[in-house]
């Protein structure tokens, strides 16, 4: 698998963007690291990394730091080599009725980018914005890979409060040629779309609006956000990442997978029926997520998550 390097890295190696005294981010050949007062805060990874030229992967936050600077996130994790950090990825690839590839599972499938760029809004906020190619390596009747979907990535990192920090991304779905469908996983379980894949304690825990929650196998209602902690700190104290959805996401915005061991957590969408990105605009899906260390309360992250 050919290593990819975004636009901007050709035209310039190193740039940077922010005040030092406040979120900064700088973009290297591989992507981007956002930083505080000189603190690691995440990493965009946009050009492809593999395993041994396998599962390779593009598009995605890799690592994702805690407050004390811990690492939440796992790439190519032992049990499910495919998953990798804060991802967002469908089983089902499918153009005009064929399937032409496996982007959950990235095989048949390649990502390149195709532009990158870092906003300082303010003090307060860095937002970086990606568009990036999803091409298949099976296209029908064609000899080369070829670009089916286009993701249009907005990353807004918001400067830490006392106790945590808030990350919105925002992923906007085009179809580059006729006919082309995503779906979850084609059973049951219907897992697919944006996924967390975290480090995962002995006493992890899941709490939602209503309290304590205990996942299943299945996709189960869990409202419109998640709270998975345990002893993530770099004390050894609690830490966690709470994953919101937001209430203009198309349905369904309420069901979850959720696992204790091994696994990503996943706020699904579609689900098992497979649904169809058009040419003409994007379908636009959006996700919150609060890094916290310590206790962040019901009432706290239902305030967080009001309005969005």
């Amino acid at each position: 698998m050919r290593k990819y390097i975004t636009i901007m890295a050709l035209l310039i190696l190193m740039g940077q963007v922010g005040n030092s005294q406040h979120l900064s981010a700088t973009q290297d050949k591989d992507g981007i690291l956002v930083t505080e007062k000189g603190d690691k805060l995440l990493y965009y990874q946009l050009s492809t990394v593999d395993l041994d030229g396998q599962y390779p992967r593009a598009n995605y936050l890799h690592p994702v730091y805690g407050i004390d600077g811990e690492v939440l996130t796992e790439d190519f994790p032992k049990d499910h080599l495919h998953q990798r950090g804060v991802f967002w990825a469908w089983h089902q690839l499918y153009v005009k009725g064929q399937s032409v590839g496996d982007p959950w599972e990235t095989k048949n499938v390649e990502w390149v980018n195709k532009s990158a760029e870092i906003k300082q809004s303010s003090k307060k906020a860095i937002t970086l914005e990606a568009a990036t190619d999803l091409l298949t390596n099976i296209y029908p009747n064609s000899s080369s890979p070829k670009a089916v979907v286009r993701e249009h990535s907005v990353i807004t990192i918001y400067k830490t409060k006392k106790n945590y920090r808030i990350i919105d991304v925002e992923l906007g779905l085009q179809a580059l040629v006729e006919g082309v469908e995503i779906g979850g996983s084609d059973n049951e379980k219907g897992y697919g779309g944006f996924s967390v894949r975290m480090k995962m304690p002995e006493d992890i825990l899941f709490t939602a609006k209503e309290g304590v929650i205990e996942p299943v196998n299945l996709a189960m209602e869990a409202g419109k956000w998640v709270d998975v902690s345990g002893s993530l700190a770099v004390d050894g104290g609690n830490a966690g990442i709470v994953m919101i959805q937001s209430k203009d996401n198309p349905l369904p915005n309420d069901k979850w997978i959720l696992r204790k061991r091994t696994s990503m957590q996943n706020p699904v969408w579609p689900g098992q029926h497979r649904i169809a990105l058009s040419q003409d605009g994007s379908t636009v899906l959006k996700y919150r997520l609060i890094v916290y260390k310590g206790d962040l309360s019901a009432k706290k992250i239902e305030k967080i998550a009001k309005n969005f």
